[in-house]
């Protein structure tokens, strides 16, 4: 009896399959694991960020095409004679010690700075700029914010002009306005009485000396490619319009890939996805200037660059824009008497602002505004010569405030 009930034996019964013993095991054979939860993080692409991190480069060429940043940090640093083509947005983008290199740069979610460069031209549209210990740099610039340069010599900057399909919807995701371009007012935290560190002008045509070959390469061509010289390989043939005319390549097959990809992105320089403005901070070519507000529909942006585009060949100047949030308040004190007619509009979204600046602004702007937009469309011009500086002082001086706040 005492055999029958052992231990032993019931694990042999259990081996043959007989018994309830038996119907147990099977049952413990079926169960399996249930799957790990999955997250969306976990299928997520791994991003090799050493991609983004372009470092003791000499002579060689960059080029990331539209997509393969996708708001990623920048990193360029102890880089000589280099160009970089970064045609995709970004959180970030920091610039040490490099000398005589360009830098074309998509849109900057974030803030630019540059420390410890030296001769370098650079292009790119940010919420935040800033150099320290820098000489000699040509700067394209668009900026949400004041630019802020610190320990640094002759800097030269001017409007942001560029132009690629993919470039709108990078200022988008990189939350920039086309319209809020602070590139004229730059502060200087270090200032040498009876010097200036800086300069402004409205030629921007050294952005297009970015887009052409380096004197090294000796080529002019729109189309074609030039030998490696040990440092990259042979460039793929460029479209029409497209960039070539450089020696060397960054090593490796995906960097290969992002250049030829970034030679049939159709870039300009004569063109802009950002409007060529005078810089408030410039000197004015007429004493009366009109201002004019679009107030948010579905149509405000694309009005308020057919406008630009009419009153320029006028022969009127842009002299600055703004995008803005406003509240019934503030209409109040900005618009005055005409602020009822308008305060329906301010809960659809921002407005955006136009100074436009030349003898007779006023007059030729309200015959223009009537001539290409309908009397249902929201939008807000000074009235008269008398009122208008006062319209120009009073939204600025509030949209100032607003970003700044």
């Amino acid at each position: 009896m005492g055999c029958l009930f052992s231990k032993k034996s019931s694990k042999k019964n259990r081996g043959e399959g007989g018994g309830e013993g038996g119907e147990e095991e099977e049952e413990e054979a079926v169960v399996e694991e249930a799957p790990s939860k999955k997250y969306s993080w976990d299928k997520r692409e791994k991003v090799d960020l050493q991609r983004f991190v372009l470092s003791g480069l000499s002579g060689t060429v960059v080029g990331r095409a539209p997509g393969s940043v996708a708001g990623q940090q920048l990193v360029v640093q102890a880089c000589s004679d280099c160009r970089f083509f970064i045609l995709d947005h970004s959180a970030t983008v920091t610039v040490d010690d490099c000398v005589r290199c360009r830098l074309v740069l998509g849109p900057v979610k974030g803030s630019v700075f540059l420390r410890d460069c030296e001769d370098c031209e650079v292009l790119v549209a940010c919420q935040q700029f800033r150099t320290r210990d820098c000489r000699g740099l040509n700067i394209s610039l668009c900026c949400s914010t004041q630019p802020v340069i610190e320990a640094s010599t002759a800097l030269k900057f001017a409007c942001y002009q560029f132009y690629y399909p993919e470039l709108a919807s990078q200022f988008r995701d990189a939350e920039l306005s086309i319209f809020n371009n602070q590139w004229s007012g730059v502060h200087d935290f270090t200032p040498v009485p009876g010097e200036r560190n800086f300069s402004l002008t409205a030629d921007s045509g050294f952005v297009r000396d970015l887009l052409l070959p380096t004197a090294a390469t000796g080529s002019t061509g729109s189309t074609g490619s030039t030998g490696s010289t040990g440092a990259g390989k042979d460039l793929p043939a460029a479209s029409p319009g497209g960039l070539a005319g450089v020696e060397a390549v960054e090593s490796g097959q995906w960097a290969a890939e992002q250049w030829s990809a970034v030679l049939r992105v159709r870039v300009s320089a004569t063109r802009s996805v950002v409007p060529a403005t005078l810089g408030a901070a410039r000197r004015r070519h007429s004493d009366e200037s009109a201002l004019v507000v679009f107030f948010a529909d579905d149509y405000a942006k694309a009005n308020a660059r057919k406008l630009i585009d009419e009153m320029e060949s006028r022969g009127l100047v842009l002299v600055q824009t703004k995008e803005v949030a406003m509240r019934s308040e503030d209409a109040e004190r900005v618009f005055r008497e005409r602020a009822a007619h308008h305060t329906t509009h301010l809960q659809k979204g921002p407005v955006i602002g136009l100074e436009l600046n030349g003898d007779g602004a006023v007059e030729s702007t309200n015959s223009v505004v009537r001539t290409l937009f309908t009397p249902a469309t929201p939008v807000f011009v000074s009235a008269s010569v008398d009122t208008a500086s006062q319209d120009v002082d009073s939204f600025y001086n509030f949209a100032d405030m607003q970003m700044s706040g």
